[in-house]
């Protein structure tokens, strides 16, 4: 932080893609199986170079290297920032301009989550079977975002899951499109996390059944926890479509999303009553890395350690 400190600062404007530029070149000049690199970018104003500097975090996420990027005041762009975030597999904060300690504060605060790091380059694979449809993967502990996926080969999907920390547990919702059939136990997908434990070799659970029963016999269950973290993926989506029709001006689209907010809060949380639908069941099914249920809506919620199930 005193080296920091120390540092010129031309005044004259922002351009925070040379920035980005010249930290990942320093970050490439230490090549080490295992190690684990992050660039923490600070800015203050608008910058130029907006389409480069979403081309560097692109570049970044393939060499897995993290973005952290810190927007000081209310000058700068926040969208750009989000979105750098998002590319690099980073992070993006807000600091107050009277807040004189968010800076050290940040920085301390990443460098403990780098020093508490237990698994790198972590991916999660999923292999569905026949007729069920992987929609989306969701991040909702310790914060909620989404994970795109790719699919290299047929119905085989993976998701980046970054660097994971020893004692800090992280749960991710699985949004599935599921076919009708009769009663029974079924398998959804095969489920597999990989992850570098920082001795330069690759390390798997192994391959994990989410399983899932049909049933027509009354309201299966509901897992409470699972059912929160979908409301609390949905408020975030709202305020995010909030946050949009602000920022465009769109006083009636504002209004519309504020209004379901709002009737969001007042239902109350999901599954806090019954309903008749058709509900799956829960199974318990010990296996690999922990235990792994499925029920919901498509959903899933998995933990690296521990796999738990959503409600449908």
């Amino acid at each position: 932080m005193e080296r920091i400190d120390r540092y010129d600062v031309d005044p004259a404007g922002t351009s925070m893609d040379e920035g980005i530029r010249l930290g990942l070149s320093e970050v490439e000049k230490c090549p080490t199986a295992g190690r684990l690199s992050q660039v923490l970018v600070l800015t203050d104003g608008e910058t130029s170079g907006e389409t480069v500097c979403r081309q560097l975090a692109e570049e970044a996420a393939e060499k897995k290297i993290h973005l952290t990027v810190m927007g000081i005041g209310t000058e700068w762009n926040a969208s750009l920032l989000k979105d750098l975030a998002r590319l690099a597999e980073g992070k993006w904060y807000y600091i107050d301009e009277s807040e004189k300690e968010g800076v050290e504060r940040i920085f301390l605060q990443e460098f403990g989550h780098l020093a508490a790091a237990g698994f790198t380059n972590v991916e999660m694979h999923l292999t569905p079977v026949k007729d069920v449809k992987v929609k989306r993967v969701r991040q909702v502990v310790p914060e909620i975002k989404e994970l795109p996926f790719i699919e290299p080969d047929d119905r085989h999907l993976i998701a980046s899951l970054g660097t994971l920390e020893k004692d800090k547990a992280s749960r991710y919702i699985l949004d599935l499109s599921l076919p009708k059939r009769p009663d029974g136990n079924y398998v959804l997908l095969q489920l597999e996390i990989s992850y570098d434990l920082g001795n330069g070799r690759r390390e798997t659970t192994g391959k994990v059944p989410l399983q899932i029963q049909y049933t027509e016999a009354g309201q299966g269950y509901i897992n409470a926890e699972v059912a929160r973290h979908i409301d609390e993926v949905q408020i975030y989506e709202l305020n995010k479509n909030l946050q949009q029709a602000i920022a465009l001006n769109d006083k009636g689209e504002a209004q519309r999303v504020a209004e379901t907010i709002g009737q969001e809060d007042d239902a109350g949380p999901a599954g806090s009553s019954g309903t008749e639908h058709r509900r799956p069941r829960v199974q318990e099914n010990a296996a690999g890395c922990g235990r792994c249920s499925a029920a919901g809506r498509g959903n899933a919620v998995a933990q690296l350690g521990e796999l738990v199930s959503g409600e449908w």
